[in-house]
């Protein structure tokens, strides 16, 4: 059976550096809570005089919060194989099987596993240190892998 890297050395597919893909992720956290801002700022600014009331409302928002990233990336890596991060810096996203976009399935599971990676105190992230084909736990579970876009 063919390994990730003999595959990509036959197709001729650079992975993704650890840079470019911290990077992604910085701009698409920048793009993601920017939206939030715009989005729900009017109505908090009328909570701040009552902490309780806004720790509230606060909370209230976790749900759309995790909508929110769910979506965006599972709609993005599914579809295109990039968020806007990713298409900002090259890179792409790539199921480790046909080389081509993730399924909306693997999409979705990868968008799952990095948010419980982010509140895992980024350990997912980390991961990609450790092995050859730089994966996080987000890319281990969807079988992707991170390449440089040609």
């Amino acid at each position: 059976m063919e390994t990730i890297a003999e595959k990509l050395q036959r197709e001729g597919i650079e992975l993704a550096s650890i840079q470019k893909r911290a990077l992604a992720f910085l701009i698409d956290d920048i793009l993601l809570n920017g939206l939030l801002f715009i989005i729900y700022l009017p109505s908090l600014m009328q909570l701040f005089n009552d902490p309780q009331a806004l720790s509230a409302a606060l909370s209230s928002l976790i749900l759309e919060i995790i909508a929110l990233n769910l979506l965006y990336h599972t709609f993005f890596i599914w579809r295109f194989g990039a968020t806007a991060g990713k298409m900002a810096c090259k890179i792409i996203c790539l199921d480790t099987t046909m080389l081509s976009t993730p399924s909306f399935l693997n999409a979705f599971l990868r968008a799952c596993m990095r948010l419980l990676s982010a509140w895992c105190f980024y350990l997912g992230f980390v991961w990609a240190f450790g092995n050859n084909e730089r994966q996080t736990w987000q890319d281990k579970i969807a079988r992707t892998i991170v390449c440089e876009v040609k």
